[in-house]
C-alpha cells in the first residue's frame, strides 16, 4: 500500500533521487490542477512511491500557470535596466597644488559614471521533462560619464591622462568616457523542486488536513507545511563584446596658447566561453503567487583584448601626435549576482524586479599616472556593473 511521506522526508527523498534514482516518472492529472511525481528508489516502490514533489508545478502554482510545469511551451521576456559602470581606477585628472613647495599636494579625481538605460531580451522553450529549459539571451548595457576641471591658477594646475594639462591661469581640462557591453548567451537550465507541495490545505480537498499524514502531531496538522523552494542550475555558452572609450582635452588659458592638447583611448574586448550558475527561489504562501530569488553566475571568457591611445599636442602650432597600442589574448573571469522578487499578474504573465552586481575582471584598465612614463597600463583592475532591473515574462 502507498504511504504518503511528510515534507521533511520528501525533502530527503529529493536529494537521494539526484544521486541514485534509477528512474523518475512524472504524471499530471487529467484536470491539470496538480502534478504528482512518483519516485521509485532503486525499485523500492513500497518506500518511495506516491511522493509529491513541491515546486512550480505543484497544485497551487501549477493551476495559476505561474510555473513551468510539465507541458512544453514557449516563453519570451524583456528587461529594462539602469546600469552604472564602476572602474577600479579611472582617473579624470590630478590636481597639483604647488603653493606648499617643495612637497606640494596631489589630489586624484575619478570618473563618476551615470546610470544608463539598458535592456535585455530573452526567449526559450520549456521541455516536457519538468523544469528543463533552453534559452537564448541578448544583453545590451551602457553607461557614460563626463567632467570639467576647475580653472587653473598660478599655484594650481590640472593634469589629465595622455599628457593633457591645464597649466596656464584660466585653463581647464575636460573629458568623457563611455562603456557599452553586448553579450549573447545560449544555455540550458534544470529546476529541482524542494519543500512542501504548493496549495496545501487551500486546494479544497474536503478535510481539514487535506490528507496530511502529520495531522496528529504537535504541528497541528497543516502547520507542518514547509515553504516551497526551487533550485535552478544553468550551464551556457557566452559571447561578449566590450568597448570603453575615453576622451580628454584642454581649453582656454591666459595668454591664449597657440593650440590645445587632446587625447583619446579605446579598450576593446571580444571573446567567448562558458557560464554556469545557480538560482534559489523561495515561494511565498501556499499558492506561491509571489516569490523571492537570489541568483549567482560565473563565467570564463577567452578573447582578444586591444587598447589603443593617442595624444595630440598643438601648443607649438604643429600637431605632435603620440600613439600607443597593446593587443593580447586574455582569459576574463566574470562574476554576477542578482536578487529580487517575482509576482504573477495573470495565468501566463509574471513580472520581476531587483538589483544586480557584476565584476568583469582585468577590464578596468586605465592610463596610469607615472609622471616619468604616463602611458603605462595596469591590467589588474575590475570593470564593475551595478543597477536595478524590471523584467516581464510571458509564456504561450
Amino acid at each position: 500500500m502507498k504511504r504518503k511521506i511528510c515534507a521533511k522526508t520528501a525533502y530527503v527523498a529529493c536529494l537521494a533521487v539526484s544521486l541514485c534514482t534509477a528512474g523518475v516518472v512524472s504524471a499530471q492529472n487529467a484536470g491539470g490542477n496538480s502534478a504528482d511525481n512518483t519516485i521509485d528508489l532503486l525499485g523500492m516502490a513500497e518506500v518511495g512511491s506516491g511522493v509529491e514533489l513541491a515546486s512550480y508545478d505543484s497544485p497551487g502554482i501549477g493551476t495559476l500557470g505561474i510555473g513551468k510545469g510539465c507541458s512544453p511551451k514557449f516563453y519570451v521576456g524583456a528587461e529594462y535596466l539602469q546600469v552604472r559602470a564602476n572602474f577600479s581606477e579611472n582617473i579624470t585628472y590630478v590636481e597639483r597644488d604647488l603653493s606648499n613647495l617643495p612637497n606640494g599636494q596631489f589630489t586624484f579625481n575619478q570618473f563618476d559614471f551615470n546610470y544608463g538605460s539598458s535592456y535585455r531580451m530573452y526567449g526559450g522553450y520549456r521541455l516536457c521533462d519538468c523544469g528543463c529549459d533552453l534559452q537564448f539571451t541578448y544583453s545590451n548595457f551602457s553607461s557614460d560619464a563626463s567632467f570639467t576641471s576647475p580653472a587653473a591658477t598660478t599655484d594650481i594646475s590640472y593634469v589629465a591622462p595622455l599628457e593633457v594639462v591645464a597649466t596656464l591661469p584660466g585653463q581647464t581640462v575636460s573629458g568623457s568616457s563611455s562603456m557599452q557591453l553586448l553579450s549573447y548567451d545560449l544555455g540550458v537550465s534544470k529546476t529541482i523542486p524542494l519543500g512542501s507541495p504548493l496549495g496545501c490545505c487551500d486546494s479544497g480537498c474536503g478535510d481539514a488536513c487535506c490528507g496530511d499524514v502529520c495531522c496528529g502531531d504537535a504541528c497541528g496538522g497543516c502547520g507542518c507545511f514547509c515553504p516551497a523552494w526551487d533550485i535552478v542550475w544553468t550551464g551556457a555558452l557566452r559571447w561578449a563584446d566590450l568597448d570603453v572609450t575615453r576622451n580628454f582635452a584642454s581649453q582656454g588659458g591666459t595668454p591664449t596658447p597657440l593650440g590645445q592638447r587632446t587625447g583619446n583611448s579605446l579598450l576593446e574586448f571580444e571573446g567567448g566561453g562558458f557560464r554556469t550558475g545557480m538560482l534559489g527561489r523561495r515561494y511565498l504562501g501556499k499558492n506561491g503567487m509571489a516569490s523571492l530569488f537570489l541568483k549567482g553566475d560565473m563565467s570564463l571568457l577567452l578573447g582578444d583584448l586591444t587598447i589603443t591611445s593617442a595624444s595630440i599636442d598643438r601648443t607649438t602650432g604643429v600637431n605632435n601626435v603620440s600613439r600607443q597600442s597593446i593587443s593580447c589574448t586574455h582569459v576574463i573571469p566574470v562574476t554576477e549576482i542578482e536578487a529580487g522578487g517575482t509576482v504573477s499578474i495573470t495565468k501566463y504573465i509574471n513580472v520581476s524586479a531587483g538589483y544586480f552586481l557584476a565584476a568583469w575582471h582585468d577590464l578596468g584598465i586605465r592610463e596610469e599616472y607615472n609622471f616619468g612614463l604616463q602611458n603605462q597600463y595596469d591590467d589588474a583592475n575590475i570593470l564593475g556593473l551595478d543597477g536595478w532591473f524590471l523584467r516581464a515574462e510571458a509564456s504561450f
